[in-house]
This record gives structure tokens, C-alpha cells and sequence, in this order.
């Protein structure tokens, strides 16, 4: 029996959860889930043994998303309040002049449990990027969007979707007439600083291995025509 076409997908029911706000020194509220507890930001101690760094430009992108979404991620302390898990969050929230936090207690643990916690709940979120996956999102994504982020991923697109494109080296070239564009131009650039100025004037995210964009932007347009090159 085939699947009806007109069949209705049910949609994901999302629970109710509680939020508070936590008001920065600035006035900012920062949305926090109400499950977990407060703590007062200047109470909490910073683990001596702390095993990951965070540069500035972390820190100033995990306040942005914290600005963005809300506090979602407890700091983690045990009973004598030295902290375990979350000191780039904690750098992120002084940045942005919380005084409260949100955190979760390591209860019933021994010194030497608390240390293996610390270590694989770092190693646990270490994962290799999808680079079809993260391509295709950058496509679909305005650039406009990370323009208060600091990080980028030029060197990763350097060193992944570069080097892929390596496989077409020998491949025979051929040109595919862009049919939905009114014109196309060429613009070339003297050095760096100007490409990243043109990129500020019109809004765009402008890295090395950008070939082609769409003024005003607008998402890559993806076709599921096969086009056959013989050499």
C-alpha cells in the first residue's frame, strides 16, 4: 500500500518549559531555564586545574549567543562551589555583566570523580565537522547574520573545501550560463583591506574560496540536473 500524498505530518508538540531573567549591569535580560538554580556570580571559584583555554574572540561569541537564545547551559560546581564544567560561559557572562547564574551540582562524588567529569565532559564535545553539510548550510544562511560573530571558518574551508576541489583539477572545464541573473561583472581588487571593505558595504561574507554572490544576497539556488563532461 502506497503512502497517500496528502498525509499530514504531526508536528513535534514542544513542552512548556519555566524562564527566568536574569538583568545584567547593564539593564540586558538574559532568558535562563527555572529548573536550575541561581548562584551568585562572584561566589563561584575557578577551578585552579581548569584544562581548556578560551580566546577573546570565544568569549565574545559565546556572550552573542548567550544575548541570543538565553543562558540554556548550567555552569557545573560542586558543594564547596569550585567550578567543573563551563568556565568559557563564565567568562561570557561577566563580559556581559551577569551577577546571577544558573548551575548544576556534582553531588556524591569523590576529588578523583570530579577530575575524570571535568576532563570528558571537555573530550565528549570534541567532533569533526560535516564539510558537505556545513557547506551547504553556509549557502543557505545570509552572511549577514554572523556579523557580530568575531570567529570565522576561512581557515577550515581552506584547508577541507579546498582541498576537495583538488580532486577536479584534472577534470575538463566547462561553463553553465547562470540564467536567473539580469547581469553578472567582474570586480577586482587591488589587496585584502579592500575586499573586506566591499564586503562591509554590501553586507556579505566575502572568504577566500568565494567564487561568485548574489547582490542583493540571496541563498545558492541547488539543481538536480546531472550534466555530463566527456573528455
Amino acid at each position: 500500500m502506497g503512502r497517500s500524498k496528502d498525509r499530514k505530518v504531526a508536528k513535534l508538540k514542544i513542552p512548556k518549559y519555566e524562564f527566568g531573567e536574569i538583568v545584567t549591569k547593564s539593564g540586558l535580560k538574559i532568558k535562563y531555564p527555572k529548573a536550575f538554580p541561581l548562584i551568585e556570580t562572584k561566589k563561584i571559584i575557578r577551578n585552579p586545574q581548569n584544562i581548556k583555554l578560551h580566546s577573546k574572540e570565544q568569549v565574545h561569541d559565546l556572550a552573542e549567543q548567550i544575548k541570543k537564545v538565553g543562558f540554556k547551559d548550567p555552569v557545573v560546581l560542586d558543594e564547596k562551589s569550585i567550578m567543573f564544567g563551563g568556565h568559557g560561559r563564565l567568562d561570557a557572562a561577566e563580559l556581559l555583566g551577569m551577577l546571577q547564574l544558573p548551575w548544576y551540582p556534582l553531588e556524591n562524588m569523590t576529588e578523583e570523580e570530579k577530575k575524570v567529569f571535568m576532563i570528558w565532559d571537555n573530550k565528549v564535545n570534541e567532533a569533526p565537522w560535516v564539510s558537505e553539510n556545513l557547506k551547504i548550510i553556509f549557502d543557505e544562511v545570509a552572511p549577514i547574520q554572523f556579523d557580530n560573530f568575531l570567529l570565522n571558518f576561512d581557515d577550515y574551508f581552506e584547508k577541507n573545501i579546498i582541498l576537495s576541489e583538488k580532486e577536479w583539477q584534472n577534470m575538463p572545464e566547462f561553463m553553465m550560463e547562470d540564467l536567473d541573473a539580469y547581469r553578472r561583472i567582474f570586480v577586482k581588487f587591488d589587496n585584502e583591506e579592500d575586499i573586506k571593505k566591499f564586503a562591509k558595504d554590501i553586507k556579505q561574507n566575502i572568504t577566500k574560496i568565494t567564487k561568485s554572490i548574489w547582490y542583493p544576497y540571496k541563498p545558492i539556488k541547488k539543481t538536480t540536473k546531472e550534466y555530463k563532461v566527456e573528455s
